[in-house]
C-alpha cells in the first residue's frame, strides 16, 4: 500500500508538467490523476457542451456535484465571452474538459492564457500543437478515481483551420490512447469526450466513432445533438458495448448519466437533463 501511495504521488507531479509534442507520441508518459468522491458501486457522470450556458444551470449542477464526475465535452472556442472563459469554466469545476478549437483568430499563445488561468484539466488525443504552452497545459488523457472505479478520459477535437493546431485521424488516436488506458494503465472505465457531433449524413460522427472503436466505454458527445437527452448503445469494433451520452439539440442543460455496476461489473444505466 505505501508503494502505491509512493508511486501514485509521484504521476500526481508529473503529469501537470511532462512535455509531448507531437499528439499521443508520448502519450504514456502524460498522465493526471485527479481524485473525486463517488458511489463504490455506481458512477454519476454530469455531461455538459455549452459554455454561456453554466450560470443559469450552476445551482442544479450543485445539487448533483457530490459524488459526481464533471464533463465538459464541446468546443470552448465557441463561446462568444472570451475574458469569461476561465471564469464559467472554473466555476463549473470540472474534472475533464474537451479541447476542441475551430476559431483560426487567436493566436496559441492566446489560447494558452486562457486555459492556464482555469482550474480545469484539459484533453485531447487527436490535436498536436507547435506551442510549448499548450503541449504542458493539454493532456492526451487523465485518470480520474471515482469511488472503486478508475477511470480514464481523453477527448477528440472537430477539425480545425487553426495554422498552428494540426488535426490527426481521430479514430486511430482514440484507440490508440484507449488501448494505453485499457491494457497498459488498467482503467474500469474508458470516457472519451467528442465534439463530432451525431450527424447521420456525415462521414465521421460520434456514433461513428464509437463504433469504430476499442477499449473505450463511454463517448460524452457534442455538435449537433439530438432533440432531447438521450444515451445510445452501440457495439465496437470489438464487437463490446459502448455508450454514447448526448445533452438536448438546444444544449442548454447538463445530462446526468448514472451507471450502476452489478457485480459481474455490467452497467445499468439512465440519463436525464438537469
Amino acid at each position: 500500500m505505501t508503494t502505491r501511495r509512493s508511486f501514485l504521488k509521484k504521476q500526481l507531479l508529473l503529469g501537470s508538467s511532462v512535455l509531448f509534442a507531437t499528439g499521443i507520441d508520448n502519450t504514456a508518459k502524460a498522465a493526471k490523476y485527479i481524485y473525486a468522491k463517488g458511489n463504490p458501486n455506481a458512477l454519476n457522470l454530469l455531461c455538459s457542451s455549452k459554455v454561456e450556458h453554466l450560470n443559469k444551470c450552476r445551482q442544479t449542477i450543485n445539487n448533483f456535484e457530490m459524488g459526481s464526475v464533471n464533463l465538459f465535452a464541446g468546443s470552448i472556442s465557441n463561446t462568444n465571452q472570451f475574458n469569461d472563459l476561465t471564469y464559467d469554466l472554473s466555476k463549473a469545476n470540472y474534472h475533464a474538459v474537451n479541447f476542441s478549437w475551430q476559431n483560426s483568430k487567436i493566436t496559441s499563445q492566446e489560447i494558452a492564457k486562457i486555459l492556464k488561468a482555469s482550474s480545469s484539466s484539459f484533453v485531447n488525443c487527436n490535436y498536436a500543437f507547435e506551442n510549448k504552452q499548450l503541449q504542458q497545459t493539454i493532456l492526451p488523457y487523465l485518470i480520474i478515481y471515482s469511488g472503486n472505479t478508475k477511470i480514464g478520459i481523453t477527448g477528440i477535437g472537430a477539425k480545425t483551420t487553426h495554422k498552428e493546431i494540426v488535426y490527426k485521424d481521430p479514430i486511430a488516436a482514440l484507440n490508440k490512447v484507449a488501448k494505453i488506458l485499457k491494457l497498459e494503465q488498467h482503467c474500469d472505465k474508458v470516457i472519451c469526450l467528442a465534439d463530432l457531433g451525431f450527424d447521420k449524413t456525415e462521414e465521421l460522427n460520434n456514433l461513428v466513432l464509437a463504433q469504430s472503436s476499442a477499449n473505450v466505454d463511454i463517448i460524452v458527445g457534442a455538435g449537433k445533438n439530438p432533440s432531447q437527452a438521450t444515451a445510445w448503445s452501440y457495439r465496437n469494433t470489438e464487437k463490446q458495448e459502448v455508450l454514447i451520452s448526448a445533452n438536448k439539440s438546444e444544449q442548454r442543460h447538463t445530462n446526468l448519466l448514472q451507471l450502476n455496476f452489478n457485480y459481474n461489473q455490467t452497467l445499468n444505466f439512465n440519463t436525464k437533463n438537469i
